[in-house]
C-alpha cells in the first residue's frame, strides 16, 4: 500500500534548469505508477512561495507527498515551510527533491536511485535535519555555514566546471575574504570557515567529511578552519577539492554567539545574524520523511 494518496510537484518556472519539463515528466511517471494518486503540478510565483506552499500543503496530512523540482535553495524553502507546520502540530508529510537548479548537493549525496524508482520500491525512510535557533528558528537539510567555505560553495554552484577550474574559482574568492569572530564556550575564537554539515560534500567537489553516511544518526559534523595565513588556507581548499579533508567531529548540538553582524548560510540561502546573537544548532533527528 502506498504511503501517500496525493502528491504536489512544485517547480519554479524561472529556474536556471528545465524544471517545468522535469516536473511534468515526473507527474506523468507518478500517475502511471499510482493511478489512484491525485497528482497536482504547482508552480511558484514569487520569492518564498515554496515555503508558503510547504506550510499550507503540510497541513493536508502525512499521506501527502511534496516534491520540490529545484536546487538546494528551493528544497530548503519547502522543508522550512513543512517544519513550521510540523512545529505547530501537523504530522510530517513526505518530502523529496528532484534536481532542477545549479546547486543539487543534497540530491547528489542522498539519492541512491531515481526518485520514481525509490517510490516504486517503497524506499521510505527518515533523515535528520539541522535545526538552527537564532533570532528565528530555521532548518537546513544539508549544511549551516559561516565564513569562506559556504561563500565559495555559492560561487561554485553558479558554474558547471571541472574540479581544477572550480579550485581556481575557490582561490579567487578567498583573496577578498576576511576572517570572522565568534564566542564559543566562553572564549572568543577567529575562524576562516565554520560548517555544521549533514552531508559529506558541498558544491560538487568540496569534501566536508570523507567518511560521511546518510544523515540519520542524530548527529552532524562540525568542520572548523581556524584563521590561518593564506598559504595554509589554499592548502585546505585544495585538500577539500580532492577529497582529502580529515573527518570532523560529530555532535548533537553546537552553540556560539556572534561578535559582529555577519551572514550565515543554510543550504546556500542567506540569513543575517545580528551582533551578540546567540545561535544554537541541533540535530532534528529523523524529522524528514523522504524516499531514497
Amino acid at each position: 500500500m502506498s504511503a501517500f494518496t496525493k502528491a504536489f510537484v512544485i517547480f519554479n518556472p524561472n529556474s536556471t534548469g528545465d524544471s517545468k519539463t522535469i516536473a511534468e515528466t515526473f507527474c506523468q511517471q507518478l500517475r502511471e505508477l499510482q493511478p489512484a494518486c491525485n497528482v497536482t503540478l504547482t508552480e511558484t510565483t514569487h520569492a518564498g512561495h515554496g515555503e508558503e506552499l510547504g506550510y499550507e500543503l503540510a497541513k493536508k496530512g502525512k499521506d501527502t507527498l511534496l516534491v520540490s523540482v529545484s536546487g538546494d535553495g528551493g528544497y530548503n524553502e519547502l522543508v522550512n515551510g513543512v517544519m513550521k507546520a510540523v512545529d505547530e502540530g501537523s504530522e510530517a508529510p513526505i518530502c523529496a527533491v528532484l534536481p532542477g537548479g545549479n546547486a543539487n548537493d543534497h540530491y547528489s549525496f542522498i539519492a541512491k536511485r531515481p526518485l520514481i524508482d525509490a517510490i516504486a520500491a517503497e524506499g521510505l525512510t527518515r533523515l535528520d535535519l539541522l535545526k538552527v535557533e537564532a533570532s528565528a528558528t530555521r532548518y537546513a537539510h544539508s549544511y549551516v555555514g559561516l565564513g569562506l567555505t559556504p561563500l565559495v560553495a555559492v560561487e561554485l554552484n553558479k558554474h558547471k566546471l571541472s574540479a581544477i577550474k572550480e579550485l581556481w574559482l575557490s582561490l579567487k574568492t578567498f583573496w577578498q575574504f576576511k576572517p570572522f569572530k565568534i564566542v564559543e564556550s566562553g572564549k572568543q575564537r577567529t575562524f576562516d570557515s565554520l560548517i555544521m554539515a549533514n552531508i559529506g560534500v558541498m558544491a560538487k567537489h568540496l569534501t566536508l567529511d570523507p567518511d560521511a553516511g546518510p544523515p540519520k544518526d542524530g548527529l552532524f559534523e562540525v568542520l572548523r578552519w581556524p584563521h590561518n595565513h593564506k598559504l595554509r588556507l589554499v592548502q585546505q581548499l585544495a585538500k577539500a577539492a580532492i577529497g582529502k579533508t580529515n573527518s570532523p567531529k560529530s555532535v548533537e548540538k553546537f552553540e556560539f554567539t556572534t561578535v559582529l553582524p555577519m551572514p550565515m548560510q543554510l543550504d546556500g540561502e542567506l540569513q543575517k545574524l545580528k551582533a551578540d546573537q546567540p545561535v544554537t544548532v541541533t540535530s532534528a533527528a529523523g524529522t524528514l520523511r523522504t524516499y531514497r
